[in-house]
């Protein structure tokens, strides 16, 4: 006797199963869709955009050693909605001054799990030569606007996805 319970019940965990091991992405009869992105070199996902609290926020990377000397120096403002992120190699107590800094600025410190471990707000340059240093260790350091964490309503232990 044909059961049509067990059979569909059948079916839906085979499509799942093979869901699963398609890590995400769609059957071949769908090759334009995918729910993974392509990461790049830096492990974040194109085009350098990070999700805060469903926010999202574009970011100039900087992943190297002379990038992350370099860092945002010479830049005038960063505009809403944007940001610089700095990628370590490990996960460790990054600290940071404001020198040669020209505009207010909040700090986040990022785990190596994604997930915001220390917050620095409304930075501003008269604060050089004070050094300001991160309560846990963390692998990422995102640098926004003043006021930024405010708006994204941004917490210790919140997610940022797209790293």
């Amino acid at each position: 006797m044909f059961n049509f319970k067990i059979y569909t019940f059948i079916s839906l965990g085979l499509i799942a199963f093979w869901y699963i091991m398609a890590d995400g992405r769609a059957p071949i009869f769908w090759p334009s869709f995918s729910l993974v992105e392509a990461k790049t070199e830096t492990g974040l996902l194109e085009p350098n955009t990070l999700v805060i609290n469903e926010q999202k926020i574009k970011v100039d990377i900087a992943a190297t050693p002379e990038k992350r000397t370099r860092g945002f120096a010479g830049y005038e403002y960063l505009p809403d909605g944007t940001g610089f992120l700095y990628v370590f190699d490990e996960p460790d107590f990054y600290s940071f001054w404001l020198k040669d800094v020209t505009f207010p600025i909040d700090i986040v410190w990022i785990s190596y799990y994604h997930d915001v471990v220390d917050i620095a707000a409304y930075l501003t340059p008269q604060t050089y030569p004070k050094v300001f240093e991160p309560k846990k260790p963390a692998k990422y350091i995102l640098i926004l606007p003043a006021g930024a964490t405010e708006k994204l309503r941004l917490e210790i232990g919140d997610e940022v996805l797209g790293l």
